[in-house]
């Protein structure tokens, strides 16, 4: 049996509730209990039914019109919050419209007293074109990090709090640490630059350069797990809008076997003029086109009495 309350209450509160209820700019629909469910005009607009469409349903038609998938997740907030185990806090879910159309809203609804008389009042606000941008952005995000992690450079970003966001395959594979050894550990930078004065020079470099608007091709050797080095030539670059999560990007070429061929050149080149600076013969080189001297050892400046 229905316990009926026998406290008086003014009228004049329930009829501030429907006009309240009615001309709210979002979505609302208020269920006293003994009363029927009073729906705003912005809730008919947003389910394409009217008003008295709505309050006829009560408030289990209106349940009725959330998508089946969402269902079971927003009676479990529903009653959470109703019976008063948590604060309400705003779900998203869908609803079906009278025409068929799917859309995305927050709710939440709330216990209140009207006048000495329980109630419930349940929000809505139109979320749709917002989630459409969310997961425009997520799956733009998505596709770019899929770009990063296979593009043939190394590629690295930093969050807000100077961790390592990011640290795609080609830098593992020039590296040796997976990102999963990388990405948020705070001894990161310490385990690639084990040298503490290589840290520090490179945290000043890198401090002065982003005062200056960035760097470009800044060299520094790398430690692999197994002890063994590797040059990187690292340069940052502008962040594209839908990165903007991160705080820096770098892009990175390992440039350790061109470093060694240049060196192998320029010993070589040390090597032959050594020896010809010290052949006991005159040797003069010449231009094969124009007959000019372009170069000669000391015995041929000697020879020639210059």
């Amino acid at each position: 049996t229905r316990s009926t309350d026998t406290r008086a209450h003014d009228p004049r509160a329930d009829e501030l509730a429907r006009i309240v209820v009615e001309q709210s700019p979002i979505g609302l629909a208020l269920f006293q209990e003994g009363g029927e469910l009073l729906a705003s005009r912005s809730l008919a607009r947003l389910t394409g039914y009217s008003s008295d469409e709505l309050s006829t349903m009560g408030v289990l038609g209106v349940r009725r019109l959330i998508h089946a998938d969402d269902i079971g997740e927003i009676l479990r907030t529903a009653r959470a919050t109703l019976t008063g185990g948590s604060t309400p806090r705003w779900s998203r879910f869908r609803l079906i419209r009278k025409d068929g159309k799917e859309i995305w809203v927050e709710g939440h609804g709330a216990s209140v007293d009207i006048a000495g008389r329980p109630a419930t009042i349940f929000c809505y606000l139109d979320i749709t074109d917002r989630k459409v941008r969310e997961d425009e952005l997520r799956a733009s995000q998505h596709r770019l990090a899929t770009i990063l992690r296979h593009l043939p450079v190394l590629i690295s970003a930093s969050d807000p709090q100077g961790l390592i966001a990011h640290w795609n395959r080609e830098a593992e594979d020039v590296s040796g640490w997976t990102a999963e050894q990388l990405v948020g550990n705070p001894r990161a930078t310490e385990l690639l630059y084990p040298d503490e004065d290589a840290r520090t020079e490179m945290a000043a470099q890198v401090r002065e350069a982003m005062e200056e608007g960035g760097f470009r091709e800044l060299e520094w050797e790398l430690t692999r797990p197994d002890g063994t080095q590797r040059t990187v030539a690292w340069s940052s670059v502008p962040l594209p809008d839908v990165l903007k999560q991160w705080a820096h990007l770098y892009i990175g070429v390992d440039v350790t076997e061109h470093n060694r061929a240049q060196q192998a050149l320029a010993d070589s080149e040390e090597r032959f003029r050594t020896l010809v600076e010290n052949a006991p013969e005159a040797i003069v080189v010449m231009d094969a086109d124009t007959g000019l001297f372009i170069d000669c050892n000391a015995n041929a400046l000697r020879l020639f009495g210059v």
